[in-house]
């Protein structure tokens, strides 16, 4: 039963870390190609036009950021970091991920908070803005989860070290 729900999981975190914003800057494409054509062959650029392109990508942005900090392909500063021995490389990551696991977890609430209290309805669409800026919750949760997780594999890896070095 663990087996599938983790295959689960890892099949609805997939799909919102890479297929939506494919999906989505697929979308953005397509609504810029056509209001430039619309803009300077029809001359009515469409009223709809900005509107979905800013929703676009800020859900192809905020959700391929998860997948980047999945990955650990986010931009890093190693000019100290490359300095130090492998074990202080290991405290470095495990201090800086617990930093910025606590901070998006002290951020979560008001965050999801922030965003359901949202009332303004956008221009052209009439879609509730909420539901542009929702990708902000599943960055600061998946952000939180990755940098906790990191945190984690980095205590047993120290852990396991100590013991075969003792052993």
């Amino acid at each position: 039963m663990g087996a599938k729900i983790k295959w689960l999981f890892l099949r609805i975190r997939d799909f919102v870390e890479v297929f939506i914003p494919v999906i989505t800057f697929s979308a953005l494409f397509l609504a810029f190609v056509y209001s430039v054509f619309s803009r300077y062959i029809l001359n009515r650029p469409p009223a709809w036009g900005t509107e979905v392109q800013v929703a676009t990508y800020i859900w192809t942005v905020l959700l391929g950021a998860c997948y980047v900090r999945r990955l650990n392909k986010h931009v890093n500063f190693t000019m100290i970091y490359d300095l130090l021995p492998q074990d202080g490389q290991r405290w470095l990551r495990i201090f800086r991920n617990l930093l910025m696991g606590v901070t998006y977890g002290i951020l979560l609430k008001p965050t999801v908070q922030y965003i359901v209290k949202y009332r303004t309805v956008s221009p052209s669409l009439k879609i509730p803005v909420k539901f542009y800026f929702f990708p902000i919750i599943v960055l600061v949760f998946g952000v939180m989860c990755y940098s906790f997780a990191d945190v984690y594999r980095d205590i047993r890896g120290w852990f396991r070290q100590k013991r075969g070095q003792s052993g």
